[in-house]
């Protein structure tokens, strides 16, 4: 490394740093979508349960239980995640987020310079990488922020020749592996496929073999859960097409919110009805005009690699259009794609290499290529004629309804406003336009390396411009303060969050339509973010599809019960631990702003987690016993048990995959353990193994002969056991070849890579 490239790498750090200066120094912190909803208490969970001594093998807090480390969305087997043990958790989460993007930056910084790129051409690639809108969009999508950050990684080591580089180029796969969704992943090795040379594939066969290997802990279990979880029934086609990208979205290359802004959670996006009334998945695909006509400009003259970046380019954006084309159909009736869902996830597979593309034609327009330069132009001029024309549009009077019918939002209550503010898009992307029209202009007028340097400079100004609004942040006490609308919990019982289960009512959309969302969401203690403050949870809907089978059975049973039976909650929130019941306030009586009260926790009467039955009856009976009130709290519905006496739980020590119970019992009895049953529960009477039964859906029960008894129940994965062994041994070797191993090295030149 030079003394330049060094100054770079402090640049485009200092530049990350800047990006998200709020978020380091002034304690702003990112919320939107998944991060409320999942990624942070989750992670806390994980943490908490972590810090009390425990293996996180379970989750209490969530569904009445369900495996976590198993489940590849906790990521607990990722080294960067371990960042989260850290004493502030708050701090810790943003710090992780932050990292990636560092990763990310000085990854793809060194790759652009091992292909031979001049520096300021790979600060051009990594800025345009680092900020554009497709990284920025995943700040609320964290593992996909993991794959892509480890991607130029990756590639970088698949380049050089060396055995040491080929195992930290497997250490950079199993990061993938560990931390990724699975569509993000497969994008990630295919990309990395279409980055080396042919000569190359040996090592990239072997990297995948060691990659596989070290992250087995990760993989076998995931796959073993994806078998007893509703994912293995596969999801409906009206799941699978969910967020298909729209045609429209590509004139985002060139136009930032083109469909919208994505500021204020993107109250005011106008592409919602085009999107099924969802936000984006992607609230930003932009990488700066520059960037875009770059690299438009060099694949309609056949730039070198042309051909490899339009194949991903036009195979990402069609799959990405989903139910836009028949093909997601045809995929979907092969069964191929009918465990995916989310479609515009393959945007991946466009927006990555069109902008590593436009880094190899900023090189070439550095270096004279004055064909490029003037594609370029004219592509940012139309840009450019393109926003006046629809600015000015917006001066005639039947502009906005016009602006209403074509985007089809007749019925959204702030449709005028939202017209009113398409303006501000259309002006931005014209003086945006102009500057990079006077930019390329100017740039034979100019030595190269000033030019370069303003290039760069117009770069981080146009994408740092859409930080705040794509990467959208909130005050950090609305995670580290506890809401003091949530009651204090008790450890031994539940939350059934009721009105989670009514999103579509009036009510609900009153509240979730509010400038203070958000704020609704966390105030109201909704799945899964009441565990952030202790609150265990029961009878969820399952938004994510990855609870458990008997999980789903017993949601499914109470769909059909909710018709039957006016009082149908009181039976399953019996079964289920369920102490409270969450329903809404009347808007009147919830408050304003940040102190906004949406929910009230109704206590409502239930069983301890672990109960003695008082009756039998068969499993096939249970919809048509609770519809007619023929049920006591304390009904089993299980097949060929008898019962000849109860009982009494004297006593009951219980952590987060443990329990220690002591119990007397006066005949025959039948104890319940309202947890999800999984087949890694075992269950010891007096030392002895004793059968876990399946009861009441989704829960288990064990029987119990007359006396005293001590019982103790424990959930441990042996996949995890076993292939963390794998794992460790795996990565132990790898890391013996990286210390031992001073094969032939590449001299910091690099392979050319096909792009």
């Amino acid at each position: 490394m030079t003394r330049r490239d060094a100054a770079a790498l402090v640049l485009l750090a200092g530049l990350v740093t800047l990006m998200f200066a709020d978020v380091l120094f002034f304690g702003r912190a990112f919320y939107f979508r998944d991060v409320t909803r999942f990624y942070y208490p989750m992670s806390k969970v994980a943490r908490d349960i972590i810090l009390s001594g425990e293996f996180p093998s379970w989750n209490p807090y969530l569904s009445e239980g369900q495996p976590l480390a198993a489940n590849p969305s906790y990521a607990v087997f990722y080294p960067p995640n371990w960042l989260l043990l850290l004493p502030n958790f708050e701090l810790a989460f943003r710090l992780h987020v932050v990292l990636h993007y560092y990763l990310a930056a000085i990854g793809i910084y060194a790759l652009l310079r091992a292909w031979r790129l001049r520096i300021a051409s790979a600060i051009f690639g990594a800025c345009a990488y680092t900020f554009g809108g497709l990284l920025l969009s995943l700040t609320c999508l964290l593992p996909y922020l993991f794959c892509l950050a480890w991607l130029p990684w990756l590639v970088f080591f698949l380049g050089r020749p060396s055995r040491r580089d080929t195992a930290l180029a497997a250490i950079c796969l199993a990061m993938i592996l560990l931390g990724g969704e699975p569509v993000t992943i497969a994008q990630c090795i295919l990309i990395a496929a279409l980055s080396v040379e042919r000569r190359a594939s040996p090592r990239a066969v072997l990297v995948l073999i060691a990659g596989l290997l070290i992250a087995s802990v990760q993989i076998v279990p995931a796959a073993d859960l994806l078998r007893d979880s509703v994912r293995s029934r596969g999801f409906t086609f009206q799941l699978v097409q969910t967020w298909s990208t729209p045609p429209l979205k590509a004139a985002e290359l060139f136009i930032p919110e083109v469909l919208g802004p994505t500021g204020r959670h993107a109250a005011f996006y106008w592409g919602t009805a085009v999107y099924g009334w969802l936000d984006p998945f992607f609230l930003s695909v932009y990488p700066g005009l520059l960037v875009a006509a770059l690299a438009v400009a060099a694949l309609f003259l056949r730039r070198r690699g042309w051909v490899i970046v339009a194949v991903a380019a036009a195979g990402g954006f069609i799959l990405a259009l989903g139910s836009h084309t028949p093909l997601l159909r045809m995929l979907y009736d092969a069964r191929i794609f009918s465990s995916f869902r989310y479609p515009e996830k393959f945007l991946i597979l466009v927006i990555v290499p069109l902008t590593v593309f436009a880094a190899f034609a900023f090189e070439r327009l550095l270096e004279g290529d004055e064909k490029l330069a003037r594609v370029a132009t004219i592509i940012a001029v139309v840009t450019m004629c393109v926003c006046a024309l629809l600015a000015v549009a917006t001066l005639s009077p039947s502009y906005m309804d016009a602006f209403i019918r074509f985007w089809g939002i007749e019925v959204h209550p702030q449709r005028r406003a939202i017209a009113a503010l398409s303006l501000a898009v259309w002006l931005s992307g014209f003086a945006r336009a102009i500057v990079v029209v006077m930019l390329l202009l100017a740039r034979r007028r100019v030595r190269a390396e000033v030019w370069a340097g303003v290039a760069i400079a117009v770069l981080v100004v146009d994408l740092g411009m859409e930080r705040p609004r794509v990467g959208e942040t909130i005050e950090h006490e609305f995670f580290s303060q506890r809401p003091a609308t949530i009651p204090k919990p008790r450890t031994d019982v539940r939350l059934f969050h009721q009105a989670d289960w009514y999103g579509m009512a009036g009510i609900a959309r009153a509240y979730l339509d509010l400038p203070e969302m958000y704020w609704v969401i966390r105030n109201g203690a909704y799945p899964h973010v009441g565990a952030t403050y202790g609150v265990e949870s029961a009878l969820n809907r399952d938004v994510d599809r990855t609870a458990l089978l008997p999980t789903a059975d017993l949601t499914d049973a109470l769909l059909k019960l909710r018709p039957r039976n006016p009082r149908w909650y009181e039976p399953l929130m019996a079964m289920s631990n369920a102490a409270y019941r969450a329903m809404y306030l009347p808007m009147t009586m919830s408050g304003r702003g940040t102190s906004i009260r949406p929910i009230i926790f109704v206590p409502t009467p239930t069983n301890p987690r672990f109960y003695f039955a008082d009756s039998i009856a068969p499993p096939g009976e249970f919809l048509t016993r609770l519809a007619a009130n023929q049920w006591t709290p304390r009904i089993a519905f299980i097949d060929g048990v008898r019962i000849d006496g109860g009982g009494e739980v004297l006593r009951v020590a219980q952590l987060a995959s443990f329990a220690h119970l002591r119990v007397r019992s006066d005949g025959d009895a039948l104890l319940i353990c309202s947890i999800t049953r999984h087949k890694y529960w075992r269950a010891t009477i007096d030392g002895r193994p004793a059968e876990l039964l399946p009861v009441n859906v989704a829960y288990q029960a064990l029987r119990v002969p007359r006396g005293l008894h001590d019982i103790r129940l424990r959930y441990e994965n042996p996949l995890v056991r076993w292939f963390g062994i794998v794992s460790l041994l795996s990565f132990a070797t790898v890391v013996a070849v990286i210390a031992v191993n001073r094969g032939p090295r590449d001299r910091g030149q690099g392979d050319r890579a096909q792009l």
